[in-house]
């Protein structure tokens, strides 16, 4: 078996971004079969960051047992951590026992896809229970769900509720139900999962290497908040403009300052409800 660890990922994982890693595995194609495991972190700006990876005979129990041990030497355990995954019995297991005092999560998407919820309306109930904050508002929306498909009910209470939905999970998950980041990683390497493990590696450097360097010099010269929140709103400028009409609240944009704000109507428009909303979070933009 192969390890291989990120360094200038593990480090950016230690310093700076969640307390949250995704695992899954995707099968090596052609000529070279096994299986590559994979781990992914994610940063403040729901970006995808891949920590670690893996090439084993299978997704047998040993092979993940070796694989999340590497990982624990690397990264050790931190506060809190959240580690999300399929319900393969292996994971499941060794998440156990490799990361005893983590809390590890179920992707909600295979759990809709287990119990056949086709349809935009069920499909949106299902999520707004897995993503509901409270117990009320979750029974709220299971109550509904049921009254169209009390066998897909039956189901989801026969999983385990505290690895699945956000109002009985243990810790926070950071709004990630599913392990589609890590499947969006085993997307891009499904033509280099049938060369030779040595070119599986380089492309893994390759692409971090990229990565970074566009990053880098996407942001370079920029060395502090006003500057960072400059950008920002040069980014997003369109989406918080004002529009011109009389239901629109007219603001101006001051330096370290909260929106100043001259009402023209008694009626709010969302944008301007959602400016009200933002000065009572403490929030400020500038220029």
């Amino acid at each position: 078996m192969l390890y291989v660890g990120f360094g200038c990922a593990i480090g950016s994982f230690l310093r700076y971004t969640r307390h949250l890693i995704i695992i899954d595995g995707a099968h090596l194609k052609g000529n070279y079969l096994g299986t590559n495991l994979l781990v992914v972190g994610m940063d403040g700006n729901n970006q995808i960051l891949p920590l670690a990876t893996c090439v084993s005979q299978g997704k047998t129990g040993e092979s993940w047992t070796w694989f999340l041990t590497k990982l624990k030497e690397q990264i050790g355990e931190p506060p809190n951590l959240c580690i999300i995954s399929d319900r393969h019995a292996a994971i499941i297991q060794d998440c156990g026992t490799v990361f005893e005092n983590s809390f590890h999560g179920f992707c909600d998407r295979r759990l809709m896809m287990n119990c056949n919820l086709k349809g935009k309306k069920l499909r949106g109930i299902f999520w707004k229970a897995c993503k509901a904050y409270t117990t009320e508002d979750f029974d709220k929306s299971i109550s509904e769900l049921r009254g169209h498909r009390p066998i897909a009910v039956t189901k989801l209470e026969k999983a385990c509720i505290e690895k699945r939905y956000m109002a009985y999970f243990p810790t926070s998950r950071y709004n990630y139900m599913t392990s589609n980041s890590v499947e969006s990683i085993n997307s891009l390497t499904r033509i280099v999962r049938r060369v030779p493990i040595t070119m599986l590696v380089e492309y893994y450097q390759d692409l971090l290497q990229r990565w970074y360097c566009e990053k880098r010099h996407k942001y370079e010269g920029l060395t502090n908040c006003n500057l960072w929140e400059k950008l920002w709103f040069k980014k997003n400028s369109k989406k918080y403009l004002p529009r011109d009409g009389p239901t629109q609240r007219r603001k101006t944009v001051r330096t370290n300052s909260l929106f100043q704000t001259q009402t023209t109507d008694e009626h709010l428009s969302k944008a301007a409800r959602m400016d009200v909303e933002r000065m009572r979070n403490g929030r400020v933009y500038t220029e």
